[in-house]
């Protein structure tokens, strides 16, 4: 319901009639005191007794004690997910509003230092969880006509985000999640006279996590390099012979990952938006990688030693395997 009653308050102008004014939020919609504490408890899976960024309604803890047992025969992850599709409604009915949508967001400016950068203990998650979730949900609807200051915070709560600390492998996991769904957001702030810092900035974080080693990590935070790829052209542009110079040095460290940081540095290098730009980074990019494949195609091209690689030792044919999956993944990525 609350969806359909924000769009009946905020409603969105007309792109065909005169010009109007946006819609300033009624007196009773109070959107930083009122509705974002409310949609950041439901963000929650659950509330841990530790709670207190702020006062709870009276009673709330509560009525979650006495539904306890009802939501342990519910489908919880189909729950939290139709929240979530909830949240992101809500947030999209405040987006013809440029009040509003800052309103939202210096709530957020208030509580993700606290709730990013709490001290870890069993309920730590709980609420890192909950407050990447709403600013997840929020991040699409902040666009270049929503105001400067709403880009300024923007850019302030993506910093806040990347310099958290990661209190274990699961929230530094959850955070290039989020990263990966926010290029659109280094897009606006492109559009609005910035983002190159922070693109950078984000892909300084990605980067670190590639070389850390942990696998599971590694794979999310090349995952997410691909996603901002895609979706930040206007961000990278500036940064782009930088970003490609940093990750053609890490291929190496990658064996297993390279075709995936591939994938993700042609589809950065379209950004270029000039061809004989884009050839000379794709060329920097494939030169390590054919100078590998000239000679295991040579060694590999003679029956006997092809039969021997079957029959023995493997590493030369997991070699042309993985240079294989490189040039697949820049054919998939450039089309």
């Amino acid at each position: 319901m609350l969806p359909h009653l924000l769009r009946a308050s905020l409603p969105e102008p007309s792109k065909t009639g005169p010009k109007v004014e946006p819609p300033s939020p009624p007196a009773w919609l109070r959107v930083k005191e009122e509705l974002m504490p409310l949609l950041f408890l439901c963000a929650h899976r659950r509330v841990p007794p530790t709670f207190d960024f702020f006062a709870l309604p009276a009673g709330y803890l509560q009525a979650l004690a006495a539904t306890s047992e009802l939501d342990a025969e519910e489908d919880l992850p189909g729950v939290q997910m139709a929240i979530k599709g909830r949240l992101r409604e809500t947030m999209a009915a405040l987006m013809p509003s440029p009040a509003a949508t800052l309103a939202a967001l210096q709530f957020l400016q208030e509580l993700l230092p606290r709730a990013l950068g709490a001290a870890p203990d069993s309920s730590t998650f709980l609420t890192y969880e909950a407050a990447l979730s709403l600013f997840e949900c929020l991040v699409p609807y902040v666009k270049a006509k929503s105001g400067p200051q709403a880009l300024e915070s923007l850019r302030a709560l993506l910093s806040i985000t990347l310099q958290a600390p990661a209190h274990s492998p699961e929230h530094e996991g959850r955070r290039l999640e989020f990263l990966g769904r926010a290029g659109g957001a280094l897009d606006e702030l492109a559009e609005g006279g910035a983002g190159g810092p922070e693109a950078i900035a984000l892909f300084q974080h990605v980067f670190k996590v590639v070389e850390s080693g942990h696998q599971e990590l590694r794979r999310k935070a090349l995952v997410c390099c691909v996603a901002v790829c895609k979706a930040a052209p206007r961000a990278i542009r500036p940064v782009l012979q930088a970003l490609v110079d940093t990750a053609v040095g890490l291929l190496k460290c990658i064996p297993e990952e390279q075709h995936i940081l591939c994938e993700a540095l042609v589809a950065a290098s379209t950004s270029a938006q000039n061809f004989d730009a884009q050839q000379g980074l794709i060329q920097n990019l494939l030169g390590p990688l054919v100078a590998q494949w000239t000679p295991l195609a040579e060694s590999l091209a003679a029956p006997g030693k092809l039969a021997s690689c079957l029959l023995g030792d493997r590493a030369e044919l997991a070699s042309a395997h993985s240079l294989l999956q490189c040039f697949w993944a820049c054919f998939r990525s450039s089309t």
